[in-house]
């Protein structure tokens, strides 16, 4: 009844083995928790039909397996994790605009659209460092393996083509780079539905959509076991945040300097939120059902 748990599963080193951060400890404890269940159920198993029953053995391998769970879950967490660092363009004057050629007008559910005079933007925009941008690529890597491109990874392919369209004088070219790299990391409904124009070719995922939510759809999304990219209290800066199988709140923050992976609570998270759904149902897509997305 027990041959299962009979022979110890091997531990592999992991990602947790070095390192003193949240994301490390946490970590090393489950990896505790696994062998101390081991350790009661082989213990238990033992005796079944003798000096017990083997309920307590069922329980003992039922919290080895939960503790496992935990386990995958962290080690994911600590995969997919990628430190915010920009990957700037080498000039500030773009040839786009969100503005109406006809009208003038631009809002926040206007399009960004090539245009034939070219405005200097910030140079935060030039230097490519996003908190929103990072965040997502996080939350794409969670759902469909951390084989996916990076932040980074984009961006600088994004930089690679871009000033290589200038060079060339291809502006139309230029304009639609320029456009998939701004858009990875503003949160308005306009670019919102443009930067999923790009994720069929980004991620090699079909029928993926990203929305903004409302906090209840969030907090349920997370329940489901889906990854929610939220804004933290102030509205500043967006992180990934995740709900463990034992219900802890984990946030893959970018900012290094605010501890990257930890522990979150509720009460931190701000009030702007996006979920990576279904295109047609508009359903938080969990990781059970990730692989049904891929192309």
């Amino acid at each position: 009844m027990y041959l299962y748990a009979q022979q110890q599963l091997p531990f592999q080193p992991g990602l947790g083995e070095l390192g003193d951060g949240e994301i490390d400890q946490a970590i090393r404890a489950a990896k505790r928790q696994m062998q101390i269940h081991y350790d009661r159920q082989r213990k238990y198993a033992a005796g079944a039909g003798t000096t017990n029953d083997g309920t307590a053995a069922r329980k003992e391998i039922a919290k080895y397996w939960e503790w496992s769970s935990e386990l995958g879950f962290l080690e994911r967490l600590k995969a997919v994790y990628e430190t915010q660092a920009g990957v700037p363009l080498n000039y500030r004057n773009y040839p786009v605009t969100k503005a109406d050629p006809a009208t003038g007008a631009a809002g926040k559910d206007s399009p960004w659209r090539r245009s034939g005079k070219r405005q200097v933007f910030s140079e935060g925009e030039a230097n490519g460092s996003f908190c929103l941008g990072t965040s997502r690529a996080m939350a794409f890597r969670t759902l469909f393996g951390p084989d996916k491109p990076s932040n980074r990874t984009i961006l600088s392919d994004l930089k690679k083509k871009i000033q290589a369209a200038k060079a060339a004088g291809d502006t139309e070219t230029e304009a639609k780079l320029i456009i998939s790299r701004i858009v990875s990391h503003l949160h308005d409904p306009g670019s919102v539905k443009q930067f999923n124009q790009d994720l069929a070719e980004r991620y090699g995922i079909k029928n993926t959509i990203v929305r903004s939510a409302s906090r209840a759809e969030a907090f349920a999304a997370l329940k489901q076991g889906a990854p929610i990219i939220v804004d933290l209290e102030g509205g500043w800066h967006w992180v990934l945040v995740l709900r463990s199988p034992r219900g802890q709140l984990w946030a893959n923050d970018p900012l290094t300097g605010f501890g990257g992976i930890r522990k979150i609570a509720a009460s931190e998270l701000g009030a702007r939120y996006e979920l990576i759904v279904d295109a047609k149902s508009a359903a938080p897509i969990t990781l059970s059902q990730a692989t049904l997305y891929q192309k």
